[in-house]
């Protein structure tokens, strides 16, 4: 039995087209994974879905009954407001959906991380019993732990869950359908991501096919018609060329003779070109392939030489100890995943890393050759007060060029070059961030959750880049599918230790299961 039904669902903002004819079903008991680049309109539907926006067109029932419980995304959910609407002042009652009681009331909410925040509000939302489930993004910026409890609370949820993400390690532990929105159309498609992005290149790779054949035979039908208007043409001259008494009869009878032929194949060529015509009326089009979003790290190898390593290194803040005792090396080319809950110094780490931060005890040693390229998981470091030309104005000419063709290349259209940043997406900004990281050599990387704010497609194409940088990367993410992608070590956050794993981080949680 449906628990919804959208049919023929349009919206637009001003001349931007957001969504065109959207028509699905979603059956009771349902796990459904909403799938689309930045902008595609993915969070428009769940709040056409939630009454919080109204289609300009289209029908949308609910069955009786349907009591929805709605997750926003994490930097747009406030607590207080949630648990207040929800009238959800019984905190035990809350508590007991939490995997460890965590101790917090109206006065301190503001003060718990990111992912103890979503765990709260998701815990608040289950409470009051909905059927069907509406989150969006619920795994941004919350940490492996918090990531793996949410899986756990979807999956012993017995009502409906439609999910907007991005992280597509989650959308394979929890849903069973994917509706891709693309070019502001919806398609439906059976199974997890991985059985989505199977399915979606095997139709690719048909259309492709397809067109190709389809564009070949047309190419031999216009060759044909073409030879058979040459001929035809050649008959015309050939009569007209004949001599003698055109009242001789066997003159008469050849120029006759050439006149007929030219005229049958001229007539052939006339119905070869109208079938022609008509059969491209149900031509396919030409295979929509989203634009390819492509740049490449141009650093080097630093021969797998030891190029960092710590003694007895430890880091506190006041009272509060983030790690001790820590001895570990980094030898060039290595790719290690930084892992562990937020809060257990990763980001600490990569300061001291940095110079950013001092430890409290200990050393730490670098390569002298080290060349090193930072990108923080915070986009508001860039002056929002500026535009892109702005940020490139001290760039050499090759240099600015490099810098705005890769950020054309990563889908930023150059109409927004005078936009100041202030007003661009998380994810356009992002990617400014990594534009400006590819313009130069190094050879270490260093990426602080370099995934947040991307859509699926940049973080595909960043996952490659990253796969064929030769030099040395150090990456401390949440991000799943991307440290299973790219490390081949790990370094695991536990304990107020950090200790060296020679796995890759696939390895080393197929360990730990």
């Amino acid at each position: 039995m449906s628990i919804i039904k959208l049919e023929n669902i349009n919206k637009s903002y001003g001349d931007i087209n957001t969504l065109k004819n959207i028509t699905f079903d979603i059956n009771e008991g349902e796990r459904v994974g909403i799938i689309g680049n930045n902008g595609a309109g993915k969070s428009t539907l769940i709040n056409i879905i939630n009454g919080n926006e109204s289609a300009d067109s289209g029908r949308i029932e609910l069955a009786k009954g349907t009591r929805i419980g709605y997750l926003k995304q994490s930097s747009d959910c406030n607590l207080n407001e949630l648990i207040t609407n929800n009238h959800m002042a019984d905190f035990m009652k809350i508590n007991s959906y939490l995997d460890n009681n965590i101790d917090f009331n109206t006065q301190n909410l503001n003060n718990l991380s990111g992912g103890e925040k979503t765990k709260i509000a998701l815990a608040s939302i289950l409470a009051e019993k909905p059927s069907l489930l509406l989150l969006d993004e619920p795994t941004n910026h919350v940490d492996i732990k918090a990531s793996k409890w949410i899986v756990e609370q979807i999956n012993g949820y017995l009502g409906t869950v439609l999910i907007v993400s991005h992280d597509r390690t989650f959308l394979n532990e929890t849903v069973s359908k994917i509706i891709e929105i693309n070019h502001h159309e919806a398609k439906i498609y059976m199974g997890n991501y991985d059985c989505y992005e199977m399915e979606k290149r095997k139709e690719l790779e048909k259309a492709n096919a397809e067109y190709i054949k389809q564009q070949k035979n047309d190419k031999k039908i216009q060759k044909e018609i073409r030879m058979l208007n040459f001929w035809s043409e050649k008959g015309e001259r050939e009569a007209g060329k004949q001599g003698g008494n055109p009242s001789d009869a066997r003159v008469k009878g050849v120029k006759d003779y050439h006149q007929r032929k030219a005229a049958k194949l001229a007539r052939s060529a006339k119905n070869k070109k109208t079938r022609l015509e008509q059969k491209r009326l149900n031509y396919l089009e030409k295979p929509i392939k989203d634009k390819e979003i492509k740049f490449t790290f141009k650093g080097y190898n630093n021969n797998n030489h030891l190029i960092i390593k710590t003694n007895d290194l430890a880091k506190s803040f006041g009272d509060n100890l983030i790690f001790s005792d820590v001895n570990i090396n980094v030898n060039g080319g290595e790719k290690i995943g930084l892992i562990g809950a937020n809060g257990s110094g990763k980001t600490t780490f990569i300061k001291i890393l940095l110079n950013k931060e001092s430890p409290n005890k200990g050393s730490i040693w670098k390569s002298p050759s080290l060349k090193i390229a930072y990108m923080s998981q915070d986009v508001f470091d860039l002056n929002n007060e500026k535009s892109i030309l702005e940020l490139a104005y001290y760039y050499d000419n090759n240099t600015k060029q490099l810098f705005f063709s890769n950020l054309v290349n990563m889908g930023i259209k150059r109409n927004l070059f005078n936009n100041k940043i202030k007003s661009l997406s998380l994810g356009e900004r992002m990617k400014i961030k990594l534009a400006q990281i590819v313009i130069n050599d190094y050879n270490l990387l260093i990426l602080d959750e370099p995934t947040n704010h991307l859509d699926l497609e940049s973080k595909i194409v960043l996952e490659k880049a990253l796969m064929n940088f030769k030099g040395t990367i150090v990456i401390a993410s949440h991000d799943r599918y991307l440290l299973s992608k790219v490390t081949n070590k790990v370094f695991i956050f536990k304990n107020k230790q950090i200790v060296r794993s020679e796995y890759s981080y696939k390895e080393y949680t197929k360990i730990k299961e």
